[in-house]
């Protein structure tokens, strides 16, 4: 076995709950966005298969499958993340933003997860914005890329090229990692940019775990994320996740099941609403699994859950709220 990353015991995960703090789209809203496309017009059975689910990613999964207009249908989701891509970038934290958010303050929550010494902290995230490498320069691990105020480009390396790097760099990396295991807007595969041209690496869809294991960076970040919660005395502060994706799901159920980690949420959704959705309720249409499934052990390692959103946390007036406070106590001990 390789060297092998020593990562803090604090762990930041993030969702499109997060960005859309500042102008993302979450998963419904990015649906409306592609529906309303004046391109997809023409794309009749899209728009008719997009009236019977509103998961776009379902949608996207049959159209991948049957191979009719997939191309047509990729340039539509490309240039709805270009338009997020266009809001996001202008963002610019005022005390009169539309937003509402002290920036500031959520940059120092992030910061808490920032490692000292032999350890490494770290941001992983299932968004595929440009969010946070605009606004923190952060850059994603073991890639070059070229990000500028206008255009994004990186092509993802191969599996030499990632062994290469762990080999030469992996002793000396920063104290902070921005890991994205879905891919990003902008990155394009290594696999399909050799082989067809240009092909945004954006892991959607229902067989997400397939994608990743199939692209070497990604398959690489999966692992550091397996690596990074699978220990004992992990707190996972996650914001803006749903809790729809399966492969991730299994992950965190093997870090509770198996080491003990704990949970916390920062999320507006109810949580009564979230522990339906996660261990079942006959009325609850939008379950997603069985009672004595995983659910009920990724609702049972709940430490602590915030049901705000980040301008609740963080206003704009830069005021220090009890909210606050309570999250920086539970993950400066």
């Amino acid at each position: 076995m390789g060297m092998q990353i020593q990562f803090k015991k604090n762990i930041l995960l993030t969702g499109a709950g997060f960005t859309a703090n500042f102008g993302g789209l979450l998963a419904r809203e990015m649906w409306s966005k592609i529906f309303n496309s004046p391109k997809l017009d023409s794309l009749s059975q899209i728009k008719k298969m997009m009236r019977k689910d509103f998961n776009f990613e379902n949608v996207y999964s049959a159209v991948l499958r049957d191979n009719n207009y997939i191309n047509e249908f990729q340039q539509i989701i490309i240039d709805c993340y270009v338009d997020m891509d266009s809001t996001l970038k202008n963002y610019t934290f005022t005390v009169r933003d539309p937003y509402g958010v002290n920036w500031y303050g959520v940059r120092k929550l992030i910061s808490l997860f920032a490692g000292t010494g032999q350890e490494i902290g770290a941001c992983f995230t299932l968004n595929q914005d440009l969010f946070l490498e605009r606004k923190s320069k952060h850059k994603p691990l073991g890639l070059q890329e070229r990000l500028s105020s206008d255009t994004y480009r990186a092509v993802l390396p191969d599996q030499k090229y990632i062994d290469d790097f762990k080999e030469r760099h992996l002793s000396s990396l920063g104290n902070f990692q921005y890991i994205k295991l879905h891919g990003s807007y902008g990155w394009l595969t290594s696999y399909f940019f050799s082989k067809y041209g240009e092909d945004h690496r954006m892991v959607l869809g229902i067989n997400k775990y397939e994608e990743i294991i199939n692209e070497p960076l990604l398959k690489w970040y999966f692992e550091l994320f397996e690596q990074a919660i699978c220990r004992e005395g992990v707190k996972l502060l996650i914001i803006g996740y749903g809790f729809r994706d399966e492969h991730i799901n299994k992950c965190l159920v093997q870090a509770i099941s198996g080491f003990g980690a704990k949970i916390y949420i920062i999320s507006p959704e109810d949580s009564e609403t979230l522990r339906d959705r996660l261990i079942g309720k006959p009325e609850c249409s939008s379950q997603l699994w069985k009672p004595e499934d995983e659910g009920s052990q990724i609702w049972n390692a709940i430490a602590g859950y915030f049901p705000y959103e980040l301008k609740t946390i963080f206003p704009s007036d830069q005021s220090e709220t009890h909210i606050k406070k309570d999250i920086f106590k539970i993950f400066n001990e």
